[in-house]
């Protein structure tokens, strides 16, 4: 079995969803793919690093234990003597084995073509490939199981309890998905396909950084913070609308203004801001950063051509990609 799970996008309302606005993100042409085949014992090999790991049942209950006992995520990942590029995928199948009942006696080979450390979700893609790929067409579970075994690998990646809420809903669903704490992920019915430009501005901050400076504004200013966080979740939610009836220009005026906002809650950066303005003088509909800010990709909509001339001038790499209806799930049927 192959399974092909997308890169992830973030439309609309990075940060203000931790302070429960919604969010919007969407699943892009970029995969992580996960080969399944029959073997002995659980293995999981990483083509992109070369590394591998052989555990048993016994060896995967033993895990599992020590996840369901631990007192937080950096002390698991001490205890485990596993590598944490490999701690990731093993956690995934200690829990399918020991809560599903999925006997994890398979081979698992990972391979990856969506870029890491650049805002495009590559870690949830390769656990939501990995988990899928494993289950090998099992139905006993919800989409609600499935997807919270998946976020155990951002969980152990990230070493936040928190990581992947946002970013698990659009690798595993596909298409347009909101998020919002109170709904959790939500698969929105719009069927588009459209294209985007990438605009790479350069290294970025981790988005725990980003976040921390957010929450520090919060406690120092909260009636100005959730100002802006409101007007964030007002893009999101218009934004969802005009997503619905294909309104490019309207999606363009408001990626302005979310990048606007984001901005003033110290989030972006030179070089993101020089990208927005440069977008601007093409003519694209809209530029904002994507995802965590201070640095990485930055997203536009308009006349591709002319953007990523634009932003080549200014010596940004950039190129072209299209949202995709399909994830991992389409390897499943019959799940809820």
């Amino acid at each position: 079995m192959e399974v092909r799970a997308p890169g992830v996008i973030k439309l609309f309302g990075e940060h203000a969803v931790v302070y429960g606005r919604l969010g919007v993100s969407a699943a892009i042409d970029m995969y992580a793919t996960a080969v399944s085949q029959k073997h002995k014992k659980f293995e999981v090999l990483l083509k992109d690093f070369n590394k591998s790991l052989t555990l048993g049942d016994e060896q995967l209950l033993e895990l599992y234990e020590k996840y369901r006992e631990k007192p937080d995520i950096n002390h698991y990942i001490k205890e485990s003597g596993i590598a944490p590029t490999l701690l990731p995928y093993a956690t995934i199948a200690a829990r399918l084995h020991a809560e599903y009942n999925i006997f994890a006696n398979k081979k698992i080979t990972i391979k990856s073509g969506i870029p890491v450390q650049k805002g495009f979700a590559s870690s949830a893609a390769c656990s939501a490939a990995f988990t899928v790929a494993l289950l090998n067409g099992n139905r006993s579970m919800s989409d609600v199981q499935i997807t919270d075994v998946i976020r155990d690998g951002d969980r152990v990646i990230h070493r936040n309890e928190n990581a992947g809420a946002i970013d698990v809903g659009p690798t595993y669903y596909g298409g347009i998905v909101s998020f919002s704490k109170e709904n959790g992920a939500r698969k929105e019915p719009i069927d588009t396909d459209f294209e985007l430009v990438v605009i790479d501005t350069g290294p970025k901050k981790s988005t725990a950084e980003t976040v921390a400076t957010v929450a520090k504004l919060h406690k120092h200013d909260i009636a100005y913070t959730e100002v802006i966080l409101e007007e964030i979740n007002k893009c999101s939610i218009e934004g969802l609308r005009s997503l619905e009836y294909n309104d490019f220009r309207n999606i363009g005026r408001l990626m302005y203004k979310n990048h606007d906002l984001l901005k003033q809650l110290g989030v972006s950066s030179m070089n993101l801001n020089r990208a927005v303005e440069a977008g601007r003088k093409a003519g694209a509909y809209g530029v904002k950063l994507s995802g965590g800010g201070g640095g990485g990709i930055a997203i536009a909509i308009g006349d591709s051509q002319a953007i990523i001339e634009r932003m080549k001038e200014l010596g940004f790499d950039a190129y072209t990609i299209r949202i995709t209806n399909k994830g991992a799930k389409e390897n499943i049927t019959g799940v809820d």
